[in-house]
C-alpha cells in the first residue's frame, strides 16, 4: 500500500512534478469514497476532462453504465482497502463517450498513524496492447502475474546528475535496497559492470534529454548480487521554464517473461498436462465413494457366499473368481487414487530387510521361473511408510520389468543410505536387465496412460508408484538406456522411530463377540444387510439405522449399544462426524468406527481423532476393528492383512456354522421396513 517516508516540501514537489510530467498514463488521487482529489496532465490526455471538471466528482463516471450498474468501482475500492493493492483491466469511458481498454492500479494511502485516507489510482490506455500485434506479449505478462501473484515495478526518482532522490517500495522488493541505503547513489550501481563500463547508463540518460522518453531493455543487478532482466522506462523531469531537474525511471523485472518467450511451447503443454492431472483427481476423488459402495456390497456377499460354500462345492469356484474380480476394482480405484494422490495412506514404522525378503518370495512365485529375483536389502534405518502401498509399488515395478525381459532376465532390488542435509533418506533401487527405453519412451513413462504394452497394459502402473512416493514424502526417479535395462530409485524419509513389533494384543485382549449390541449406521442398504449379516453371524446382535439422526434418537431412548459403527457421509444433512461428536458430549464412554470411501474425509476422521475403515473393508478386518475398539486397543496394534494376501484369494476367513445368504434378503427387509 502507498506509504512514503515523509519528505521536505522540495522533495514533494518534485514528486508533484513527476507526477505531472508522466503523460503516458492517468495519476490522480481519490478520497475514501471515490471522490477525485487530483488530476495530472496523463489522466486529462487520457480521459478529456480538464481538472476543474473532474475534481470533486466520483471516479464512477469513468466507468461503463453496467459496471456503475453492478457495483464495480465500489467493489475495487474495497479490494485495495482490503487487499493493499488492487490491480485490473476493463473497458473505461472518456469524456466524449468513446470507450478504451485501461489497466488499472489502486493503492490504499494510510496515515501515519496507519488509518485509510484515500486511493492512488494509476490507468493506463491499453486498447493497442489488446488489439494489436503485442497481444502475446500481453498474454504472456498475465500468465506471468498469474505466476508470481503481483507485479514489481520499481519507481524512483533521479536528480539531473543521476542520483538516487526517491524510492517506492516497489523499488526495494525488486532491487533489493532500502531507501536509506539508496538515496544518494548513482543509479549506474543497478547496471551489471559491462553496461557501466560501457557507459550505457548515461547514454540512456542522454537519449531520455535528446527524445523526451527512453524505453529500453537491460541486464540489472540486484543488491545480492543476482542479475535480472529489466524493462526499463526514463522520463525527464522538466520544471515549467523547461529546465531539468532529474528524471523518472520505471524498472519492471520480466526476467520470467523473456524465458516463457523461449519456453512457451513447453509451457502450454505442462498446463494442459496439469489439466489433465487435476480432472483425473476430481473424478477419482467424486466417484470413489459410490464405487467403493458398491464393491464393499459385492465383497461383502461373495465373502458370505464363500463362508457357506465347502471347498469343491458348486458354484464356489465361479464366486472366488468374482471375489478376486472385485479386489482387482478396488485395486483400480486405489491405483486412480494414487496417480491423483488422494489415496489414503495408512504409514507405519517399518523395517526393510524383512519386508524385502518376503517380497523375493512372493516376487519369485508371481514372475516365474524365468525371471531371477535378487534381494540384498543391506542394513537401513526404518522407514515410514504404508507397507500394502509399497507392496503394491513393488509388485508393480517388478511386472513391468517381467514385461521388458520376454526371454527372462535378472531382477535386483537393493537398498542403501543418503544423507541430505543433515536429514537421512532410505533408497529401495529396483534393476532389471530388460530392454530398457529410449529417450523418448523414457520422457512418457510416468504419462498417465502412456503404456508400451498395448491393450493390456491401463498406463497407471509407473504414475501411481511416483504419486505414492511422493505422497509419502519422497522423491521418485527412472534411469534407463536401449539394451541397458531400466533403474527406479525410490528415496523414502528414514524414520527415527524404532520398529515396534506386532503383538497378539488385539487376540490376546479383545473381548468375546458374544452380546455386543453393534448399531451400524448406513444409508446404502446394500452395505447395511452384508454388515448386519456378517456381524450376526460373527455372534454379534447388530442394530440398523439408515440416518444419523435415527441411531442418535435411538441412543437417547435408551437402547442398548455397546458400540457405533456409522458410515461418514448421510443424506440427511447430519455426518458420521456430527454424529460422533453428539456422542462423544452425550455417550462419552460409547465407542464408535467410521467408515467412508472418501481419502478427505478418511484424513480429517484421523485428524479428529477417531477411528475409521476405509471402504471397501473385508468383513474379517471389520469384525476385527470393532473388537479391538470393544477392547481399547490402539488401531496401530491390528495386524494388516497383505495386499498380496488379497490379490492371490488366500487370506484366511472365520468360519460359523449356519450362515445363509437368505439372511442377506431377512437383513435387506427388515433395512426397508425401517424407513431406509
Amino acid at each position: 500500500m502507498s506509504q512514503f517516508p515523509p519528505t521536505s516540501p522540495a522533495h514533494d514537489e518534485t514528486c508533484r512534478i513527476v507526477v505531472d510530467a508522466i503523460t503516458d498514463c492517468a495519476i490522480y488521487r481519490l478520497d475514501v469514497d471515490g471522490v477525485v482529489m487530483s488530476w495530472n496532465a496523463g489522466a486529462q490526455k487520457l480521459k478529456g476532462y480538464t481538472a476543474e471538471e473532474v475534481i470533486g466528482q466520483s471516479f464512477s463516471r469513468f466507468f461503463t453504465e453496467e459496471d456503475r450498474r453492478d457495483g464495480l468501482p465500489q467493489r475495487i475500492l474495497n479490494a485495495s482497502a482490503r487487499d493493499g493493492r488492487f490491480q485490473t483491466e476493463g473497458w473505461r469511458v472518456r469524456k466524449d463517450g468513446s470507450r478504451f481498454w485501461a489497466q488499472v492500479i489502486v493503492d490504499p494511502i494510510q496515515s501515519p498513524d496507519g488509518f485509510l485516507i484515500g486511493f492512488a489510482k494509476v490507468t493506463r490506455d491499453a486498447s493497442d496492447h489488446k488489439f494489436a500485434e503485442e497481444a502475446l506479449r500481453e498474454r504472456e505478462a498475465q500468465f506471468r502475474l498469474l505466476v508470481e501473484r503481483v507485479a514489481d515495478c520499481g519507481i524512483f526518482t533521479l536528480d539531473a546528475a543521476g542520483y538516487v532522490a526517491s524510492w517506492n517500495r516497489a523499488a526495494t522488493r525488486a532491487l533489493g535496497y532500502t531507501l536509506d541505503e539508496i538515496i544518494g547513489v548513482h543509479f549506474s550501481q543497478f547496471y551489471a559492470k559491462e553496461d557501466r563500463d560501457s557507459g550505457q547508463p548515461q547514454a540512456t540518460l542522454e537519449a531520455a534529454i535528446r527524445d523526451g522518453r527512453v524505453e529500453t531493455h537491460a541486464w540489472h543487478v540486484r543488491k545480492d548480487g543476482h542479475r535480472f532482466w529489466a524493462h526499463i522506462v526514463i522520463e525527464p523531469i522538466r520544471r515549467p521554464d523547461g529546465t531539468l531537474t532529474g528524471f523518472a525511471k520505471f524498472t519492471r523485472d520480466i526476467t520470467e517473461v523473456r524465458e516463457t518467450r523461449q519456453a512457451l511451447s513447453e509451457t502450454r503443454e505442462a498446463l494442459l498436462q496439469a489439466q489433465k492431472m487435476e480432472a483425473i483427481g476430481r473424478l477419482s476423488a467424486g466417484v470413489a465413494h459410490d464405487f467403493n459402495n458398491i464393491l464393499q456390497s459385492i465383497v461383502s456377499a461373495l465373502e458370505l457366499v464363500l463362508d457357506d460354500l465347502p471347498i469343491g462345492a458348486p458354484g464356489r469356484e465361479f464366486a472366488d473368481v468374482a471375489l478376486k474380480a472385485a479386489v482387482r476394482g478396488s485395486s483400480l480405484t486405489h491405483h486412480l487414487l494414487s496417480y491423483a494422490r488422494k489415496q489414503v495412506l495408512r504409514p507405519e514404522t517399518l523395517h526393510l530387510a524383512p519386508f524385502l525378503s518376503e517380497m523375493e518370495n512372493l516376487l519369485s512365485r508371481t514372475l516365474g521361473p524365468q525371471i531371477i529375483v535378487m534381494v540384498s536389502p543391506g542394513v537401513t534405518p526404518a522407514v515410514r511408510v504404508d507397507p500394502g502401498q509399497l507392496q503394491t509399488a513393488l509388485l508393480n515395478l517388478a511386472i513391468n520389468a517381467s514385461h521388458a525381459m520376454p526371454q527372462g532376465g535378472t531382477l535386483r532390488i537393493a537398498t542403501n543410505v543418503e544423507t541430505e542435509q543433515e536429514r537421512d533418506w532410505v533408497c529401495i533401487i529396483v534393476t532389471d536387465t530388460g530392454t530398457g527405453m529410449d529417450e523418448a519412451t523414457l520422457a512418457l513413462a510416468v504419462e498417465p496412460f502412456f503404456t508400451t504394452k498395448g491393450r493390456n497394459g491401463s498406463g497407471l502402473g509407473l504414475p501411481m508408484v511416483q504419486g505414492f512416493v511422493e505422497q509419502s514424502g519422497g522423491r521418485f526417479s527412472i534411469t534407463s538406456a536401449p539394451g541397458r535395462g531400466t533403474t527406479v530409485q525410490l528415496r523414502l524419509p528414514a524414520s527415527p522411530k524404532p520398529l515396534i513389533p506386532v503383538t497378539s494384543a488385539v487376540s490376546g485382549h479383545a473381548p468375546s463377540s458374544a452380546g455386543n449390541n453393534i448399531l451400524v449406521v448406513e444409508d446404502d442398504c446394500d452395505v447395511a444387510a452384508t454388515v448386519e449379516s456378517v456381524l450376526r453371524s460373527r455372534g454379534f446382535n447388530p442394530r440398523l439405522a439408515d440416518r444419523a439422526r435415527v441411531a442418535l434418537d435411538m441412543l437417547r431412548t435408551g437402547v442398548r449399544v455397546d458400540l457405533v459403527f456409522s458410515d461418514i457421509l448421510m443424506p440427511d444433512g447430519m455426518t458420521g462426524f456430527q454424529l460422533a461428536d453428539a456422542i462423544r458430549r452425550e455417550f462419552p464412554r460409547l465407542p464408535i468406527l467410521l467408515a467412508t470411501g472418501y481419502a478427505e474425509a478418511f484424513d480429517d476422521a484421523k485428524a479428529r481423532g477417531l477411528q475409521v475403515l476405509f471402504k471397501p473393508y473385508r468383513m474379517d478386518d471389520l469384525c476385527a476393528r470393532i473388537r479391538q475398539a470393544l477392547a481399547g486397543t490402539p488401531p496401530d496394534a491390528l495386524p494388516r492383512m497383505p495386499l498380496a494376501a488379497l490379490i492371490e484369494g488366500v487370506a484366511s476367513r472365520e468360519r460359523g456354522s449356519g450362515r445363509e445368504i437368505g439372511q442377506i434378503r431377512a437383513s435387506r427387509a427388515r433395512y426397508a421396513r425401517s424407513g431406509a
